[in-house]
């Protein structure tokens, strides 16, 4: 006996050895099997993506580049037809999806007009437009469960799941990425006719989802980056026009020396400034501030502009010149659209400087023995009321000494503030003119850098405009004595 059961206890060693040895071969050939499977999954992603992005540059429109998404998957699982849907929770704070792209005659779960099954631009228009709500139908069901669906013959679905009588077999499964739900892809017929999908094909279809998922994350990459560049493209194109409509150069008129400097709060701004040239003597300059910010009040700023060189053809006083320029702007904007205008004509010839203020910040005028002074014609800002309201535009005619010099500005100026909240406020102006004898465009950069250094750090708010002349004098003798005359120009009769 005992001879015997060595040799069995060897014979049942060596079996469970070779049964080990076995399993462990056969562990190592599904390990094997695993990794090619990854590496073939990784491939064929990589593969995918590849391609993707290299055809996503060339597409006109973002929706596109799905598209390419859905006729590779339609191939990939010998599917007839096969439509992408997207979730739109985040994007309308509702939990549905709407479809996004669609390869081939995808059945309409919706009623539609036999044109959209016989054209494909018309198809994808009503896909489009189809949104489901979790739920509703089988793509809604889908993306509620985020579990995937098969159906090998519809004739046998159930009627929860509302699928189309021309759909013969159907799956459906979630675009699911680190949990986060992104939509639903689903696939109709089968190419093989007569055939219905199967296991293989759901599991494949779920496979692929992924590179549905990646696509549709690429695409609203592409989308947000897209749209950044049209942004960037129109808000190059409007700071190119705000340019063009601020003078390209300072005027040379009758010795008077300008200077000027203008910058925005943002990109664009509402600020505008202008030399006018109205006959041989005359010279009108403009300083306005359109209300708001950025490109709207960019708009405003151009449109004024345009009024006021088509007036300026046929000046004949500030009186008209204003009421005009304010009926305008009242009936081309809406009311909380308005502007403010600093506005001055120099006529070299005579020595005089006639003024007119809507609603603006006071003219500042340094006379030759030093002392400033500051002026302030009443008058609202443009575009605020109808001429009927019966309000005053004031005017005011200076004659000027040689050696005076006038400074116009916007409130980006005086409000500029600190972070403290501190405004520079009109007193701080005046000291540094007071202070700074300098001509006109010294001042303007000494100006400019005082309200640099107050400000510091803190971000600027508003636009910010400063127009300086310097007043060489009268070309012709003129010994009348330094003369003041206020004019009132009435717009309509008081209601």
């Amino acid at each position: 006996m005992d001879g015997i059961l060595g040799p069995l206890v060897s014979v049942l060693l060596a079996i469970g050895i070779l049964a080990g040895i076995a399993k462990f071969l056969s562990y190592v050939r599904e390990v094997e099997m695993a990794r090619d499977d990854a590496l073939r999954r990784y491939r064929e992603n990589m593969t995918f993506l590849t391609e993707f992005t290299s055809k996503l540059g060339a597409v006109e429109e973002v929706h596109q580049a799905l598209q390419l998404v859905a006729h590779h998957l339609a191939d990939e699982c010998d599917a007839e037809s096969l439509a992408i849907f997207v979730d739109v929770g985040e994007e309308e704070d509702k939990r549905a999806v709407r479809g996004a792209a669609v390869a081939g005659p995808f059945p309409t779960f919706r009623p539609a007009p036999d044109v959209v099954q016989r054209r494909p631009q018309y198809r994808l228009q009503h896909l489009l437009h189809e949104v489901f709500k979790y739920g509703e139908t089988a793509i809604g069901i889908v993306a509620e469960s985020r579990r995937s669906i098969l159906v090998a013959d519809a004739s046998e679905a159930g009627p929860e799941l509302a699928l189309p009588k021309d759909m013969r077999t159907f799956v459906a499964v979630p675009m699911v990425v680190e949990n986060h739900f992104l939509g639903v892809v689903c696939a109709a017929n089968r190419k093989t006719v007569g055939k219905g999908f199967t296991q293989e094909h759901l599991e494949r279809l779920e496979l692929l989802s992924c590179q549905a998922a990646l696509a549709c994350n690429l695409v609203r990459v592409y989308a947000d980056r897209s749209y950044q560049q049209l942004l960037h493209q129109e808000m190059s194109f409007v700071q190119d026009l705000q340019q063009r409509l601020l003078p390209a150069s300072l005027p040379d008129h009758g010795g008077c020396q300008f200077a000027a400097l203008s910058e925005p709060a943002r990109e664009v701004g509402g600020d505008y400034y202008d030399f006018i040239q109205l006959d041989g003597d005359r010279m009108m300059v403009v300083v306005a501030d359109a209300a708001g910010k950025g490109v709207s009040a960019c708009m405003l700023m151009a449109m004024c502009r345009a009024f006021v060189h088509c007036l300026s053809d046929n000046y004949t006083g500030l009186e008209p010149f204003l009421g005009e320029l304010n009926s305008r702007l009242y009936a081309d904007t809406a009311s909380h659209h308005f502007v403010t205008m600093a506005i001055v004509v120099v006529d070299t010839n005579e020595g005089t400087c006639e003024c007119g203020c809507a609603g603006h910040t006071p003219l500042m005028f340094r006379l030759p023995d030093g002392r400033c002074v500051s002026v302030h014609p009443d008058g609202p800002a443009l575009g605020m009321f109808p001429e009927d309201f019966g309000f005053v535009f004031e005017t005011l005619s200076l004659r000027l000494h040689p050696g005076t010099q006038l400074l116009i500005h916007t409130d980006g100026i005086t409000e500029a503030c600190n972070k403290e909240e501190e405004e520079f406020g009109f007193g701080r102006l005046l000291q540094v003119w007071e202070r700074e004898h300098l001509p006109a465009q010294q001042f303007l950069d000494t100006l400019r850098e005082q309200v640099r250094q107050f400000v510091g750090q803190a971000e600027q708010y508003d636009d910010q405009t400063l127009v300086a002349i310097d007043f060489a004098g009268p070309l012709k003798e003129n010994k009348q004595p330094v003369n003041e005359r206020r004019e009132t120009a009435h717009v309509g009769q008081p209601t």
